[in-house]
């Protein structure tokens, strides 16, 4: 009876790490619709110097979290190279540069709102599965 407690708590911790992650990505998927709504205003919409000046801030501000993600990204995955070609992660790379001189590359943060949709529906991402195999 004891042992039975205890697989079940650890089921419970196993679900609770996996909720985390996909917290996680579900909060960078926000962030990157938020990042191209902002990349719509700057390019679409007629806006004052310092509107303008302001939204570039927070893109950039958002460069470098994405930049943060990316690398979270590349060491926690087993197979770096796979993920970096076959998993997207030039893309993250590319939509991270948090420089307003490589803003075509923002547009590259569609892929990660991409990668979320397919991850509410496909829990694991196909790198770290790839990672666990060998």
């Amino acid at each position: 009876m004891k042992m039975a407690a205890n697989n079940s708590g650890d089921k419970t911790t196993k679900v609770s790490a996996e909720n985390k992650l996909s917290t996680y990505s579900l909060i960078i998927g926000i962030l990157a619709v938020f990042s191209l709504v902002i990349l719509i205003l700057l390019i679409f919409v007629p806006l004052s110097p310092s509107t303008e000046d302001l939204l570039n801030s927070m893109e950039n501000l958002l460069g470098f979290v994405f930049l943060f993600d990316f690398f979270r990204s590349l060491f926690r995955t087993q197979k770096k190279w796979r993920y970096f070609f076959v998993g997207g992660g030039w893309l993250d790379l590319l939509g991270s540069l948090p420089f307003s001189k490589l803003a075509v590359f923002r547009v590259a943060r569609l892929f990660r709102i991409v990668r979320v949709v397919m991850a509410i529906t496909i829990p694991l991402r196909p790198w770290d599965e790839l990672g666990q195999s060998s």
